[in-house]
């Protein structure tokens, strides 16, 4: 999440929330000769010596919930790709077929597709990757040359930013813009433009004709009146 620009949904309630349910496994764990909850029975199996285990119900519980959280930082990092540029789509790319490793070789092992009862091939499929994180960090340097979010530059812009959708209602605007309209956000977003710019006479037009444009224009009257260089793209 902090990779792919979405620094607001880590935090430490929620780290901890998340923390819950693998907490609680490893105690499961622990103790369970007691109750059977993860696994039911172990078994060795006499033409491999492998030990085969028999899931309990806390087992699927732990597996889904571990499904849930890498699923979401994939999808996550799939969107990342078609907002970064190619440098970092290389970065992303290992990191994901990285992170599909492990689950691939877990599902293999869940359904039980391999030949040899209870061969487990997620802790190999780690090491593997590891490698290509590794690979990534040197050869790409992650971690070192990070993306930087669009976003975060548009909040900072001295310059003010508006965008307009297609109905011709405010979709999104920086700081900058709510500085220069003397309005908040929560009043701008999803206001009709022509309302917003009801005493811009020559931004109004300029939207009717819906063309790239760069011109000035005067806000306010007397000595409040201010002029401002403006760039509309369609």
């Amino acid at each position: 999440m902090l990779y792919s620009q979405h620094d607001q949904v880590v935090t430490p309630r929620r780290i901890a929330l998340l923390s819950v349910i693998p907490a609680l496994t490893l105690a499961v764990a622990a103790t369970n000769s007691l109750h059977h909850w993860l696994w039911t029975d172990i078994t060795i199996n006499p033409a491999s010596n492998i030990a085969v285990y028999s899931h309990g119900f806390w087992f699927w519980i732990n597996i889904g919930y571990e499904y849930i959280i890498v699923l979401t930082g994939f999808v996550t990092l799939c969107f990342s790709i078609m907002r970064f540029s190619g440098f970092y789509k290389a970065q992303i790319g290992m990191l994901l077929f990285g992170t599909a490793l492990p689950v691939v070789a877990n599902v293999v092992y869940i359904v039980e597709l391999l030949p040899v009862p209870g061969l487990e091939l997620t802790p190999v499929s780690f090491m593997l990757s590891g490698l290509f994180i590794t690979i990534s960090m040197v050869r790409f340097r992650m971690f070192d040359l990070v993306p930087v979010a669009r976003k975060k530059l548009v909040d900072i812009m001295g310059d003010g930013v508006i965008v307009i959708d297609a109905g011709g209602r405010i979709v999104d605007l920086n700081p900058a813009m709510e500085t220069i309209l003397r309005m908040t956000a929560e009043q701008i977003i999803g206001q009709p433009a022509d309302q917003v710019f009801s005493r811009w006479g020559e931004v109004r037009e300029a939207l009717k004709e819906e063309k790239e444009e760069r011109f000035v224009a005067s806000f306010g009257e007397g000595k409040g009146n201010r002029f401002f260089d403006l760039y509309l793209s369609f």
